[in-house]
């Protein structure tokens, strides 16, 4: 197993599931997400869910140089069958290497 995250933020959006914060930047997901994952709770309880990872354009400018835009390819990941109050902050997110999703006809 691997660790994707440490939840810092949860938010239930209707027909959707519970989103977590923080995002996953690109280059740091691994080579393939996950279709569930297990969750580890402060309290030490475990959970098993399903997950669906999206895709989110982001576009920001550098500091340094105001006029340049970079766009940066991020992951959200949306827990599809859990309650929010069962993701408290804090809760740890793994996943298995061998899982994978599959993104218009890509394995990410």
């Amino acid at each position: 197993m691997q660790k994707l995250l440490i939840v810092e933020q949860v938010f239930a959006v209707t027909g959707r599931g519970v989103i977590v914060v923080p995002e996953i930047s690109a280059d740091q997901a691994p080579e393939t997400l996950p279709n569930s994952v297990t969750l580890k709770r402060p309290d030490g309880t475990t959970a098993n869910t399903k997950a669906a990872f999206h895709i989110a354009h982001v576009q920001t400018r550098s500091v340094e140089h105001p006029l340049e835009i970079y766009k940066i390819l991020r992951y959200t990941c949306f827990l599809e069958d859990i309650d929010k109050a069962a993701v408290p902050v804090g809760t740890e997110i793994w996943i298995e290497q061998h899982e994978t999703l599959k993104l218009q006809g890509k394995a990410f």
